[in-house]
């Protein structure tokens, strides 16, 4: 099985973690994960969630990094496989 670190190396580009915003003022970002449905399990979404948060910590240093809580396995794209993740970045003090 595939670990949470995994999953946000393979998936750097298309979850939106190359591409984030700059400015100095307050940030939403929604992050999308590809994660196959029989894979999917409480435990590996809230890991996936922790090590994108690493990664924005590192990215925005400095500004408090928050997530909304995790209402769900799976998004409504149709596919049932993919995941997303929102995060609240502060503003630059």
């Amino acid at each position: 099985m595939k670990g949470a670190q995994a999953y946000v190396n393979e998936q750097w580009q298309a979850s939106g973690l190359a591409s984030l915003p700059k400015g100095p003022e307050c940030q939403t970002i929604t992050l999308h994960f590809f994660i196959k449905r029989d894979a999917q399990n409480p435990a590996l979404i809230n890991q996936i969630c922790e090590v994108a948060q690493q990664h924005l910590c590192e990215t925005y240093q400095g500004r408090q990094v928050t997530h909304e809580p995790i209402t769900g396995d799976v998004v409504g794209d149709g596919t049932g496989e993919g995941i997303n993740l929102v995060f609240h970045v502060g503003s630059v003090e």
